[in-house]
């Protein structure tokens, strides 16, 4: 994987990113509609590894098989592995992979999870600090970098969005997980010993990030929290309220190939912007982007020339009305449904449908 070159006038204004790496998890589906537009912007300027389910070149670079080392005993056992192979079969027929999708029956990205944290130190085990993202992630780099140097890489440190499933609380792999080199190598050497009882676990689980996160507990690491920093959704739909507001934004989820390359664009021009010329680079060179400029960028302009938009959904959700609502008459109209929105001071936006008219407290575009 690339290191980050002076070459580069987006990296040359960055400080050194040689302490981290950056790790892309991908479906084998997504190998040609994702990874190119990563390689043409987050993973420029940062030391990076690939994986996913086969074992594949993508131009100059490797992606490795996350399953590669998992059993063929454990594999026979569980019917997500049907797809595994149907996989292999397919690549080696030199076929098209991106019709091979997870489905119900068929969940390798669980299995992915652990083994790929594990590969990676392995590769690399001289990294302070190990960033997971998902093939639909975007990373701010020059966020993360200014967000890591207030940290300590010798401190046992699992970062991500907080979830809860059950009673166990976890990192949502999408949004991505941090992991300094302390946590992940006592990760590591806990491994050693409780791999197969992880795999039995995994078997029997929904998510792969959920026996993660129990597996760093038996490493006795827990998680801290760093939502909204680390999160799951796109500016189009994440809630813009006062808690994200004054917050610098690390991560972005479900990102299509053209909104990456659109917050990537934004991200180059606000590090060229601020980049003082022949000054020290430091961390603190360049000032984060908070949510609010994110906001100011992208928003603003789509919500004035938005307003009135029909056959659209802004994805308010805070009050609905409809016809089982009584002694109100919100449903009734556009108009009504503007007027209810009017008369509450928390609302910023409503939605109306035939008999449904929905109120949101929370800026949403949609």
């Amino acid at each position: 994987s690339p290191n980050a070159t002076s070459t580069d006038p987006f990296c040359a204004h960055l400080p050194s990113a040689s302490d981290i790496l950056i790790v892309v998890r991908t479906p084998a589906s997504d190998l040609y509609s994702h990874l190119p537009a990563h390689f043409l912007t987050t993973l420029r300027c940062a030391p990076f590894l690939l994986y996913s389910t086969v074992s594949q070149n993508v131009g100059p670079h490797t992606v490795h098989d996350a399953l590669a080392n998992i059993s063929d005993s454990r594999r026979a056992k569980h019917k997500d592995f049907e797809l595994y192979d149907k996989l292999q079969e397919a690549q080696n027929a030199v076929q098209d992979l991106s019709s091979l999708k997870e489905d119900n029956d068929h969940n390798l990205d669980k299995w992915s999870i652990i083994p790929h944290v594990i590969s990676a130190f392995k590769t690399h085990p001289e990294k302070k600090w190990y960033i997971f993202i998902e093939s639909d992630t975007y990373i701010s780099l020059s966020n993360t970098l200014h967000w890591l140097d207030k940290l300590d890489p010798t401190k046992p440190l699992f970062a991500g969005a907080q979830v809860m499933i059950g009673d166990v609380e976890l990192a949502h792999s999408g949004s991505g997980i941090v992991l300094s080199h302390a946590a992940i190598h006592k990760l590591s050497e806990v491994a050693k010993a409780k791999t197969e009882d992880w795999e039995e676990m995994v078997g029997n689980s929904c998510c792969g990030d959920k026996i993660l996160a129990e597996a760093l507990m038996d490493a006795n690491v827990t998680l801290h929290r760093s939502f909204p920093m680390i999160q799951g959704e796109t500016p189009f739909s994440l809630d813009w309220s006062s808690r994200h507001w004054c917050r610098s934004a690390l991560t972005w989820h479900r990102m299509t190939p053209a909104i990456l390359d659109m917050m990537w664009q934004f991200e180059q021009a606000w590090v060229k912007k601020h980049a003082k010329e022949g000054a020290t680079i430091t961390a603190d060179s360049i000032p984060p982007m908070l949510y609010r400029d994110y906001f100011q960028t992208f928003l603003v302009p789509l919500i004035r020339a938005s307003q009135n938009r029909s056959d659209w959904d802004n994805l308010s959700n805070s009050l609905t009305y409809t016809d089982e609502s009584r002694a109100q008459f919100a449903h009734y109209s556009v108009e009504a449904c503007r007027a209810a929105c009017d008369l509450r001071d928390s609302c910023v936006q409503f939605a109306w449908a035939p008999n449904k008219c929905r109120l949101g407290n929370v800026v949403r575009l949609g």
